[in-house]
């Protein structure tokens, strides 16, 4: 799944890459003046890095959901259990120790 988010990452800067080639021909040709080629780079990007924003929000929601369905604890319960089991063979150890 990440492979496939850093794929279409390359993918966006082939695209910023091809479009700055094809504005800088406009420009060139007179068809566009500078200001015009970067001002619609700009907005260009703008809307790649929102759509790539959105994009990531939504592989976050993905995996959240996936992980959720799978029923894998956290690391927090996790952090809690070690505790727990901590304590529990602090309290075995002082028995065992006291008892003898």
């Amino acid at each position: 799944m990440f492979e496939t988010m850093r794929k279409m990452m390359l993918v966006g800067l082939g695209v910023q890459e091809k479009a700055r080639e094809m504005l800088d021909e406009m420009v060139a040709k007179g068809t566009i003046s500078r200001e015009d080629g970067d001002s619609m780079l700009n907005k260009l990007m703008g809307q790649a890095e929102a759509n790539v924003n959105t994009m990531e929000a939504k592989m976050k929601e993905i995996v959240a959901s996936l992980l959720a369905t799978m029923n894998l604890p956290t690391k927090r319960e996790v952090d809690e259990l070690r505790e727990r089991v901590a304590a529990l063979e602090k309290a075995a150890n002082q028995r065992i120790g006291g008892g003898a």
